[in-house]
C-alpha cells in the first residue's frame, strides 16, 4: 500500500493511478425500491440486526412503469444496500420473504471500495 499524502491530484487524472494502487476490497451495493420509506425502513432494519448489511442509504423516487398492463405512477422509497459478497444471497432472500411488492426490484452490482470503508463493511456484517 501506498501513503495517499505522495498523490498528486493530476498521477489519478492521468490514469498514472489505478484501483489496484489502492489495494480496494469487494463489496456488494443492492439497489431495492419500495412503496414507502416505513416499509424500506422496516426491512432495512432487520437487516441490520442481522448483520446482513452494514448500512442503508434512502432516496424518495417518482417511478413510472407498466403493471398488468396498465401504466403508473407512484413515489416510490430506494434503497441502496451495503453488503459483503458473501453476504448478498441472503439479504436478497429477506427482502423477497418481506418485501409487500409481488415483483420487487433488487439489482445488484458487485463494486470495490476502498480500504477503510471494507474494513468497516466487514466489521458490521460479522
Amino acid at each position: 500500500m501506498f501513503n495517499c499524502q505522495s498523490i498528486e491530484m493530476n498521477d489519478i487524472f492521468l490514469g498514472k493511478i489505478g484501483a489496484e494502487d489502492w489495494d480496494m476490497q469487494k463489496a456488494v451495493f443492492l439497489y431495492v425500491t419500495f412503496s414507502s420509506e416505513a416499509q424500506a425502513l422496516e426491512i432495512i432494519e432487520q437487516l441490520l440486526e442481522r448483520r446482513l448489511v452494514a448500512c442503508a442509504n434512502l432516496f424518495p423516487a417518482r417511478s413510472v412503469y407498466k403493471w398488468e398492463n396498465m401504466m403508473q405512477k407512484a413515489e416510490e422509497t430506494v434503497a441502496l444496500l451495503k453488503t459483503l459478497p458473501e453476504r448478498s444471497t441472503q439479504v436478497v432472500h429477506l427482502i423477497q420473504k418481506l418485501h409487500a411488492y409481488q415483483v420487487p426490484c433488487i439489482a445488484q452490482a458487485n463494486v470495490e471500495v476502498t480500504p477503510s470503508f471494507g474494513e468497516w463493511l466487514s466489521k458490521e456484517c460479522a
